[in-house]
């Protein structure tokens, strides 16, 4: 597989064309199976339902070239997707997961265990009007030696999904910058999140004031601040 993750912005009442290549590095021919299930991301676990599950999926939008294809030897196939917004399709972000499977045998049982490897390819639409809305919940301080580790969770409330960088700062009691961790980005889906940790380094015990960003250069900066007492 290539790439995991399409994003298109349509209008309601568009048509819209995608294609997606898939790669055979193998010796031999693989048909695949192709399907559609909705996809929920939070920040305890990401689950795959069947589609139309969610609101917010626009598989119902989606039609597939063919529920199974056969990608050559040591070639290439490429997908084409068509997908129709429906006119009074509402604003904000809509997606799905597009479910590429070998139809082979599974892989030689180890310990027991055989293996079916599948791809999850997201697709989303997005119509304007909407906007991500993050909030910060459940804040967790926790301590390996001296070190500190600020674990939230990110979720977001609003209608469009959005892919911020997340950042935490600290500041003592005199509002001196004494610590700051990068935690990466993460895509936050409407009504789903992510839980992402600050690993801190080492913090004196004492009061301090945490503050947590999440900035995606394009909407205004959101954070969140908690005073916090850090023990020994």
């Amino acid at each position: 597989m290539g790439q995991l993750l399409y994003s298109l912005g349509v209008r309601p009442g568009q048509t819209s064309h995608l294609s997606i290549t898939l790669s055979n590095t193998g010796a031999q021919a693989e048909t695949v199976g192709l399907s559609l299930e909705d996809l929920r991301v939070t920040p305890a676990n990401t689950a795959f339902l069947p589609a139309g599950t969610l609101d917010s999926s626009n598989s119902s939008w989606i039609t597939l070239p063919a529920a199974a294809v056969t990608v050559p030897a040591g070639s290439t196939k490429t997908l084409d997707l068509n997908i129709k917004v429906p006119a009074g399709a509402t604003a904000g972000s809509h997606w799905s997961a597009l479910i590429v499977q070998p139809q082979g045998a599974p892989s030689a049982p180890k310990a027991g265990v055989s293996v079916n490897t599948r791809y999850a390819v997201q697709l989303i639409t997005t119509v304007p009007g909407g906007a991500a809305k993050v909030n910060f919940a459940r804040p967790q301080l926790s301590r390996s030696g001296a070190d500190v580790n600020l674990g939230v969770d990110l979720l977001n409330d609003g209608t469009a999904s959005i892919v911020p960088e997340f950042r935490a700062e600290v500041y003592d009691a005199q509002g001196k910058l004494v610590a700051q961790a990068q935690a990466g980005k993460k895509r936050l889906y409407p009504g789903g999140g992510a839980h992402v940790d600050f690993k801190l380094g080492a913090l004196a015990a004492a009061r301090y004031t945490f503050v947590v960003l999440a900035n995606d250069g394009v909407n205004p900066v959101m954070g969140a601040r908690y005073t916090v007492n850090v023990g020994n």
